[in-house]
């Protein structure tokens, strides 16, 4: 079984990386775009070269408040927190940041390295809807902390998404809450976020649990998907009320995923709502990183407002060597805003 405690430390929110590509902008003077793994950045100019070790953050994380860390701060409120998030300047996408390897202790580090601990970056945590107390961490040894690798992290898990030999379903990324029903097949159902075990105090995880009738009845199953709507996120979908749609579903008992048809199939059955599927790519056919990016940014959510992103699946159930889980990979539309 995999020792999903590993699996979420595996998550680099700030790793040792290649400067592959440096492109000018247009109208500007002082700076210029890079390209990292998969992600575009905008650097200062000169300041690097194709070929350079640096440190790269991506979006979604949280710098601690320092020296080297101070050009970001907020210039009115200096304690505010640094999260990092998708910019433009001079009409140009800039997602992540650089640092020189010098804010680093000296030692010898390698390509791919995960810095995140030493540098004291963490990944950025959306704040929990009221009344929700915890009474515990996640349980994860029945479950992974649901935390969708991105495909401009791992260049190598999309070579495997684009080469499965299985037709990819592309699903709609509801910005909302994580809420997990995790029923052991001797015990009762454990109500959790994404990364806490929490308490009946009638909050909206147990409400829409009691609703859907996810509350000890499907013995020996877990059923993962994102809570949205009134006092969560914002409510980017503008519905009253909330609702859930439902991602994942696992046999605990055979320690397996449900792949996107026995999840479709399950959530008809049971009355529940499934994450919409937006379109199906032939086997072979996956475009390059480029192309699904531009179709994520034309994503939007029924009434209009551009969608968080969208996820990438197998139709069948893979494992993926690079991920060391199951393969699934998510790109953000760079038109959303948190």
């Amino acid at each position: 079984m995999c020792d999903y405690d590993t699996i979420e430390n595996m998550v680099k929110n700030a790793s040792i990386q290649t400067i592959l590509e440096i492109k000018p902008i247009q109208g500007a003077d002082f700076i210029e775009v890079c390209r990292v793994l998969g992600w575009q950045t905008v650097i200062k100019k000169d300041q690097y070269r194709i070929g350079d070790k640096i440190i790269f953050v991506p979006i979604d994380t949280v710098l601690p408040l320092c020296e080297w860390s101070s050009f970001l701060q907020d210039k009115k409120d200096s304690s505010k927190p640094i999260i990092v998030k998708t910019c433009k300047m001079k009409n140009t996408i800039s997602q992540g940041v650089i640092f020189p390897l010098n804010i680093l202790p000296e030692a010898s580090y390698e390509e791919g390295q995960d810095v995140s601990e030493i540098l004291g970056i963490k990944h950025y945590e959306s704040p929990l809807p009221q009344n929700t107390e915890a009474i515990g961490k996640f349980p994860t040894v029945y479950l992974s902390i649901t935390d969708e690798d991105n495909m401009k992290n791992s260049l190598d898990a999309y070579n495997e998404l684009k080469d499965c030999g299985f037709d990819i379903e592309v699903t709609l990324k509801i910005d909302g809450t994580s809420a997990s029903y995790i029923t052991p097949v001797d015990d009762n159902t454990m109500v959790c976020s994404r990364r806490l075990s929490l308490k009946d105090n009638d909050n909206v995880y147990w409400k829409i649990g009691r609703r859907y009738k996810l509350i000890d009845t499907f013995k020996g199953l877990a059923i993962s998907g994102e809570i949205y709507g009134d006092g969560i996120q914002k409510n980017k979908l503008k519905i009253t009320g909330n609702d859930l749609a439902v991602f994942n579903v696992k046999n605990l008992i055979e320690n397996r995923i449900y792949n996107p048809q026995e999840l479709t199939d399950f959530c008809v059955r049971e009355n529940l709502k499934k994450v919409p599927t937006l379109k199906v790519f032939k086997s072979g056919e996956l475009p390059d990183i480029d192309a699904l990016q531009e179709y994520v940014n034309d994503l939007k959510y029924p009434n209009g407002t551009p969608a968080e992103g969208a996820v990438f699946r197998p139709r069948e159930t893979l494992y993926s060597n690079s991920l060391q889980k199951e393969l699934s990979l998510k790109l953000i539309n760079q038109n959303y805003k948190d």
